[in-house]
């Protein structure tokens, strides 16, 4: 918690943050690049080294990673060492202090054995903690965003963001995110979305002035702020603060809203308050009870103190975060980066995965496939105007624009295309027009040429050129042109229109688009993968239901789903979506799986209703259009070659755009999953079941049933053997289809097999009461049966985690992993040897005949026949175990 002097810098560092801004706003930009030593032609390399000392870097962090020695330190920060500390300070004053216990009669032992105990506990907490950071750290190379800079150069480079300094000369345009704060020296058509800062919905207009008379820097407008996103237009600008000394960077600690809390997140904190008040409920009860047993209030203390730690889910964190981790590495080396580490719950859980169809589907390799006028005849000048609209363009060139230069170059029109017209303005791409225009100076005379959507040109254009005529649009022609489109359509080809209009001027604004003539059409093919039939086959086979979502025709949609193999239950158009209510969309968005032309409000709308229809919903995207959507998604993914707006709006980053890519990260992120369950599960009843026999064992003994440092090393031996967990295998109808977590299920779990664990503590006590005479008559018959139940508390525990590791009966069929047989192992002979060794005897520990060894053994065997009776009738009364 923060106390009032830092609060106090806070604000007066965000108003000096504010101060600066609205400084640089008002000053002309000869005297702001002055006054960073900047020019139009950008810092050299001198002044980016004195500029990054002046101001500072592009990083908004809010300190440093803390040091290793800082990191260990607090590894031992918790329930489980303070309530070490206090047993061992209670065992120093009663065995070691030489004002209570005389020289001759003083151990060490068991001071020595706690210290042991504190120390292996922190160190494992210390290392799963520095691996899962470190592994997170490492996650954040794969994916770099970066941004045009000019540094001493006529042309814009790619630098990293965070390389950016006061003074750099920086460019953005439509899909941005902006860099840092700037102040625009040039721009065209700049709109930008300030949500992420003002949680205004609507993108203001940017300008190379400020007109606004209003004192909140948001409302600056020759200012952008870092973090918001260019929806549309082109600016140059200059960066006039970076990092922690940004708009954003000021306010970070009040804008950055914690992640919701997932379905994971809930049951972790459920399931950890339900133990908690298990401990603070049996912790007083046993102390009570066992006082008045055993009539020693010191004892006993100790001994509930010691049950607490039993009972203290102290490893879950460090568990969970090396399951994440871990899961997360493994993700990436399947191509799949996981940029915040808990959507790896929801990724697993994916039920419907919405997806657009350009480069899923298909090989987001689009090529020009045909290029005719319009009456139909193949058209080398359309392609010409075409070609003019999209190479002199500042806007951001898409596929299309691509296809069109690779096509002209093909055909050897693009140098004689450059060489007949200059440059004079441009209206840029946006997602309302749905079209883009540039206006040039040909033969001497302006003339703005346009491209875009068929039914957008068809609403702008009064004429249209049909066999060296110019005639005028009617609906006889409408139907003519319709129909060529469809046909293009139908063979599974995206259509755009080209068209062009002389006006006399030398800048162009959006009222010019209108009264133009249709020239032409393109055709684009973008061939499907080879991978797509069996990456959905994969999908459906792991129940995820694929749902396209496309702004492309439903003609184009349909014939590309019938290349792939993909069955339409349903199509839903943009058209239509905008007159259902929510209900009546969820109702049929359920049904449908083909979504068509739609704008980028309507994908966000489907996933919203989707996900209200309880359905754990992933979205994946690349352009522009989709980062509404992303944000709304459960889990929202995209790739490394999207805007930068799509990877900032997405959880999860592919490294390839591909379906069978998406395939092994769901795969992966279910193993993750299915192990966390596990442990939650199994820790959850095991804990409960303790709690019974503890309680139990304090009601009817006359003596503590277990020394406190016993069920100290037991806890100890089963939670190092719990953290080989998540390198545990997998069965394969744990992955098969999607789950989600449900705290219910974990309630069910303990209640159901609490009790049954508890049952073998139960006959233990009554071995060692009767069969071995442990009666607590002497200290020999005490020490022999806390040492007896010492052993069978370890066998019981391991083997109920081997046996409900997994849904198969008999378990044997599963296999686990390597090394979790090995941990299994290993735990288990150190509960069986560790009586005979000297280690044991400071403990207190006795020797105990082979016999009961033999004896735990076949009762472990009948344990593992019950456990598994009873996992038959769980799993038929509730569907599942884990």
């Amino acid at each position: 918690m923060r106390n009032k002097k830092d609060n106090k810098f806070d604000q007066e560092h965000f108003k000096s943050v504010t101060s600066k801004i609205h400084e640089n706003s008002e000053i002309s930009n000869e005297q702001l690049l002055k006054k960073f030593n900047s020019s139009l032609d950008g810092l050299n390399e001198s002044q980016v080294k004195k500029n990054l000392s002046s101001y500072g870097n592009n990083d908004t962090k809010s300190g440093k990673e803390p040091h290793i020695i800082i990191q260990f330190c607090k590894a031992f920060i918790n329930p489980f060492v303070f309530v070490l500390v206090i047993i061992a300070i209670i065992s120093y004053l009663t065995g070691a202090c030489w004002l209570f216990v005389p020289p001759s009669q003083q151990s060490w032992s068991q001071i020595n054995i706690i210290l042991f105990l504190i120390v292996v506990g922190g160190v494992i907490q210390f290392t799963q903690e520095y691996r899962s950071g470190k592994a997170a750290r490492a996650l954040e190379n794969f994916v770099k965003n970066t941004c045009l800079v000019k540094r001493n150069t006529k042309d814009f480079e790619q630098i990293e963001t965070k390389d950016l300094v006061v003074g750099d000369i920086v460019k953005i345009r439509t899909g941005d995110i902006v860099p840092a704060d700037l102040k625009i020296l040039e721009c065209k058509d700049l709109l930008v979305s300030q949500s992420a800062l003002t949680g205004e919905s609507e993108p203001v207009e940017k300008l190379t002035i400020n007109n606004s008379n209003s004192s909140e820097v948001g409302d600056y407008t020759n200012v952008c702020l870092l973090g918001t996103s260019v929806v549309s237009g082109t600016a140059t600008a200059v960066v006039i603060g970076t990092g922690k000394n940004t708009y954003f960077g000021a306010m970070q600690a009040s804008l950055q809203d914690a992640d919701p809390e997932t379905d994971f997140d809930k049951s972790v904190r459920q399931v950890s308050k339900m133990l908690l008040k298990f401990m603070f409920v049996m912790v007083p009860l046993v102390l009570v009870i066992d006082w008045y047993q055993t009539g020693s209030f010191l004892q006993s203390l100790i001994f509930a103190a010691s049950l607490a730690v039993g009972l203290t889910p102290e490893m879950l964190p460090a568990i969970i975060s090396e399951n994440l981790a871990k899961g997360a590495v493994k993700m990436a080396k399947k191509k799949t980066v996981v940029k915040k580490i808990n959507s790896i719950q929801n990724f697993g859980s994916i039920e419907i995965l919405c997806t657009d169809k350009t480069g899923t589907l298909t090989d987001d390799h689009i090529r020009v496939e045909e290029c005719i006028d319009t009456a139909g005849n193949t058209s080398d000048e359309v392609l010409r105007y075409a070609y003019i609209n999209s190479s002199s363009q500042n806007g951001l060139q898409n596929v299309i624009d691509f296809a069109i230069m690779d096509c002209a170059k093909e055909k050897s029109i693009d140098k004689a295309a450059d060489n007949s017209f200059i440059k004079l303005d441009e209206l840029a791409f946006d997602f309302n027009r749905r079209r883009m225009s540039v206006l040039v100076e040909e033969n001497n005379t302006p003339t703005l040429i346009t491209k875009g959507a068929f039914e957008e040109m068809l609403s702008i254009s009064k004429y249209v050129e049909m066999n060296g005529k110019l005639l005028e649009i009617d609906n006889k022609i409408i139907s003519t042109l319709r129909k060529k489109i469809n046909q293009l359509n139908l063979e599974g080809m995206r259509v755009i229109a080209v068209a062009k209009r002389q006006i006399d001027k030398t800048s162009a604004k959006l009222d010019d688009e209108t009264e133009m003539t249709l020239i032409g059409f393109l055709g684009f093919l973008d061939p499907p993968k080879e991978t797509t039939k069996e990456a959905l086959e994969a999908l459906e086979y792991y129940g995820v239901n694929v749902k396209i979502l496309t702004g492309d025709n439903e003609l184009v949609t349909k014939k590309v789903c019938s290349q792939v193999g993909f069955e339409i239950t349903g199509i839903l158009l943009g058209s239509e979506i905008a007159k259902m209510t929510d209900e009546q969309l969820a109702r049929e968005a359920l049904k449908a799986n083909v979504f068509a032309k739609l704008n980028p409000l309507q994908k966000a709308r489907i996933v919203r209703v989707l996900k209200n229809a309880d359905k754990v919903v992933a979205f994946m995207g690349d352009g522009i259009n989709d980062a509404i959507a992303l944000k709304e998604s459960d889990v929202g993914i995209s790739v490394d070659t999207a805007v930068e707006i799509a990877k900032e709006s997405a959880d999860v980053i592919l490294l390839e755009k591909d379906l069978m890519v998406l395939k092994e990260g769901i795969v992966e992120g279910r193993k993750v999953f299915a192990n966390t369950t596990k442990y939650l599960k199994i820790t959850a009843s095991s804990n409960y079941g303790n709690s019974i026999s503890v309680l139990m064992a304090s009601i009817f003994l006359p003596f503590v049933p277990m020394l406190p440092l016993e069920l100290l090393v037991q806890n100890l031996v089963y939670d190092i053997t719990q953290l080989f967990i998540p390198w545990d295998n997998v069965d394969p109808e744990l992955i098969a289809k999607p789950r989600k977590w449900d705290a219910k299920e974990i309630s069910k779990m303990l209640i159901v097999f609490g009790p049954t664990n508890s049952i073998f503590d139960i006959a233990c006590f009554v071995t060692m009461w009767f069969f071995f005479h442990a009666t607590g008559t002497t200290a020999h018959s005490t020490a022999l049966f806390q040492t007896g139940w010492f052993i069978e508390g370890v066998s019981n525990s391991i083997f109920v985690l081997y046996t409900l590791r997994t849904e198969k009966i008999p378990f044997l069929q599963s296999n686990p992993s390597w090394i979790f047989n090995l941990a299994i192992i290993g735990s288990q002979l150190i509960g069986w040897i560790l009586p005979y060794t000297s280690a044991g005897r400071a403990m207190g520990m006795v020797y105990i005949t082979p016999w009961y060894i033999l004896y735990i053994f076949i009762l472990m065997i009948i344990l593992c026949l019950l456990v598994q009776g009873v996992k038959k009738l769980y799993i038929r009364s509730f569907g599942a175990l884990l």
